[in-house]
């Protein structure tokens, strides 16, 4: 949103609740937009930056809105392009934009049969109520899925192996869906091709997956 306000030479302010790293709030404060912090988790924050609208002041929800979805479902459309079908997808899950984009995208691709594995973190799983609920409070072990610490487990596990494995650097938000694999909690046969959503990593570094 804030790179998008500094291309169309639009203000923007972001509303980020109390558990928003250091690293993620300077980003957005680079890219020339103005930071809020209010509440202690994603809601309360959320609530704050609804009272903000007015007639000139545009309230843009960060995943509840099916032009992020479209969007999202393209990464199906790269992976189609690429000749491959996936046979099951894993993804991690705070919003649900992800969610919503990538069943999109198997949908336009007839492909709404193939299972899709929605991860959250043990404090965040408001999927397992079996309907649609606000959590009175949320914790958990990955900052961008509403977490206050990460867990030691999550980035030893799969965010560390992953760098090992692929060279590649990602958040503990991501090392949810990896821990699946490497821990797993999923057989797959060696033949399957499984999609796995590497999402995340803005405002990861180095020393922060070291701790």
């Amino acid at each position: 949103m804030a790179h998008c306000g500094r291309k169309l030479g639009l203000p923007v302010t972001v509303v980020v609740p109390e558990s928003t790293s250091d690293r993620a709030k300077q980003l957005i404060e680079q890219e020339g937009a103005r930071v809020i912090v209010h509440g202690k988790v994603w809601s309360e924050a959320n609530d704050y930056a609804l009272s903000l609208a007015t007639d000139d002041i545009i309230c843009v929800h960060p995943f509840d809105h099916p032009l992020l979805w479209e969007g999202i479902s393209t990464i199906v459309d790269e992976v189609i392009s690429e000749g491959l079908t996936p046979d099951a997808v894993i993804l991690s899950v705070g919003g649900g934009s992800m969610l919503s984009g990538i069943a999109q995208g198997l949908e336009k691709h007839q492909l709404g049969h193939i299972p899709v594995y929605a991860v959250e973190t043990q404090g965040t799983a408001s999927l397992n109520a079996g309907k649609l609920v606000r959590l009175d409070k949320v914790s958990g072990i990955a900052t961008t899925l509403a977490a206050s610490q990460v867990c030691e487990n999550v980035f030893n596990v799969a965010c560390r192996r992953f760098l090992d494995d692929h060279r590649v650097l990602t958040e503990p938000a991501c090392g949810v869906s990896l821990s699946l694999l490497y821990d797993h909690k999923i057989r797959f046969n060696p033949a399957d091709n499984v999609l796995v959503i590497v999402c995340g990593g803005t405002s990861v570094t180095l020393e922060g997956i070291a701790g």
